[in-house]
């Protein structure tokens, strides 16, 4: 493990051929960086398929859309894949209010995680 993830409170498993990495409650200025560094560091990896475990996560802000963002950017210009797994319903409201669900593949547990 990095430090990054060391010092992390999530943790990253895996599912298939997905590294699914469960993100700190709160994502923040202060938090959604360590979040970005764990991302970047299974990708520099050779992970090329990621999803990112949003249930147990109950706050965040533009910081943490742009995580999200960049390592899809970066996966799928690698020909690899970006999913959150963010059941539908209240939890995924605001990703649908800003429309992001044409951009970011959701689904809705690791189960629904393409093979």
């Amino acid at each position: 493990m990095t430090a990054a993830e060391d010092a992390w409170d999530g943790g990253v498993g895996r599912h298939g051929p997905w590294a699914v990495v469960v993100p700190e409650p709160e994502l923040d200025p202060s938090t959604a960086p360590t979040l970005r560094k764990v991302l970047d560091d299974l990708h520099d990896r050779g992970e090329d398929h990621i999803a990112v475990d949003w249930r147990p996560v109950s706050f965040f802000d533009s910081s943490a859309i742009g995580v999200l963002m960049g390592a899809h950017k970066r996966l799928r210009g690698d020909g690899g894949a970006l999913a959150v797994i963010c059941p539908a319903g209240q939890e995924r409201r605001l990703f649908d209010l800003m429309a992001l669900d044409k951009v970011l593949m959701f689904v809705e547990n690791e189960e629904s995680l393409p093979a």
